[in-house]
């Protein structure tokens, strides 16, 4: 699928994937590793949740933004600057313990995600060709999460051999984690300067009020339940094997890899799947299948379980994800692009932000079960939502083919 897309579109899709997989190596040491240092450390859930929240904050913040810029200054520019300050989060959050400067190191991170992210859907459209969008937006994931599943395994382990040399074994392989980020910064240098080609630049306000609004909040809506409900939960995973399992940071860097390993290949079967069924019933089936393993995951003291519906759910509700994306794409004209997955990003990571501040109080008071439940209450409402507002005979036809 690479060489075929990479042939078709030129360089700067394929710069752009390799970008992606420094990024996503480097960022999977955060996801690993941060909650446990802090833990270690002493933090409470509820802070440690909080300085989650800070990071959905920034994004929350910088989304609309970031659209503005999307369409003043070059793609390439964007890239490295968020590249950059990703990195030098990265590295606060893996040295530091004092909390004022770890909130405002999340919140950097945040902000340039939201900034990341907002460019990377435009620059999927505006590279791959028509027929190849749904497999550019999947690839692209699947790239971040091979990659992730192999920093996943190093990050796990690295601390093992790290420990007690220079500083805790998990500032050392955190280090390791934001200097991958860092050298992303030489493929986007790669990709070329593109700015937005659909006209000229359009005033500010108009970002907000000359828009489909009612549109764009229909489509944004799943996204806001799902950001919400994913937050309560996610976050926490880590937490969860540490203290209802008692596994140590290399046994749970395995069992993530592992599940990203699975993720990988429901991620590479979304494109087969919505070409066969549309982009709507694969979103929404997958995202269905999902739920009843995350009510066993809720429920069960079983290891052997636990790790088996976490590989499930991370799968199918990951299966999901790029193809969403790939369907608000097609569903709006290409000068809305930008606003939209801004938009989208700011729903998401704004209810995250709400969810990890709520999901880190419910974990400390009633525990896991409590918070996972919850999150599978949440998925299913919003996958009904999602039913209800697209499953039209004209939106049920779009990925087929």
């Amino acid at each position: 699928m690479t060489q075929t897309l990479t042939k078709r579109c030129g360089a700067p899709l394929f710069f752009f994937f390799i970008a992606s997989a420094l990024f996503g190596f480097g960022m999977s040491f955060l996801g690993v590793l941060m909650n446990l240092r802090f833990s270690d450390a002493g933090l409470s859930k509820s802070l440690i949740g909080d300085i989650q929240s800070a990071s959905a904050l920034g994004t929350v913040l910088v989304a609309l933004p970031a659209a503005v810029l999307f369409d003043r200054i070059s793609t390439r520019a964007l890239l490295i600057a968020t590249t950059l300050t990703s990195a030098a989060g990265f590295l606060a959050l893996a040295l530091s313990l004092d909390a004022r400067l770890l909130f405002f190191a999340s919140f950097v991170m945040g902000a340039s995600s939201a900034v990341h992210g907002v460019v990377a859907a435009p620059f999927l459209m505006r590279h791959a060709g028509e027929k190849a969008r749904a497999d550019a937006f999947s690839l692209n994931y699947s790239i971040e999460i091979a990659a992730g599943i192999i920093g996943t395994l190093v990050a796990g382990w690295l601390p093992v051999f790290l420990v007690n040399r220079l500083m805790s074994g998990e500032s050392a392989a955190m280090i390791v984690g934001a200097s991958s980020i860092l050298l992303a910064t030489l493929p986007y240098i790669a990709t070329g300067d593109a700015r937005s080609t659909d006209g000229p630049n359009q005033p500010i306000k108009s970002y907000v009020f000359d828009r489909n609004l009612p549109r764009f909040l229909k489509i944004v809506v799943p996204d806001i339940m799902i950001g919400f409900g994913a937050g309560i939960t996610i976050p926490f995973l880590n937490l969860y094997f540490k203290e209802r399992f008692h596994l140590g940071t290399g046994t749970i860097g395995t069992a993530l890899a592992v599940s990203n390993t699975l993720m990988l290949f429901g991620v590479l079967a979304g494109p087969p799947l919505g070409r066969r069924f549309g982009l709507i019933r694969t979103v929404a089936g997958s995202q269905l299948l999902s739920i009843p393993f995350m009510i066993l995951l809720a429920l069960t003291y079983d290891i052997r379980i636990a790790v088996v519906c976490m590989i499930a759910r991370s799968a199918l509700m990951n299966m999901s994800h790029p193809l969403a994306r790939a369907f608000q794409m097609e569903c709006i004209p290409a000068k809305d692009h930008a606003t939209v997955n801004s938009l989208a990003m700011l729903g998401w990571n704004g209810t995250w932000m709400l969810g990890t501040f709520v999901g880190g109080r419910i974990i400390g008071v009633a525990g896991f079960t409590s918070s996972i439940l919850l999150t599978s209450a949440i998925y299913l409402v919003s996958t009904l939502t999602y039913l209800t507002l697209w499953a039209q005979p004209k939106y049920l036809k779009i990925g087929r083919g």
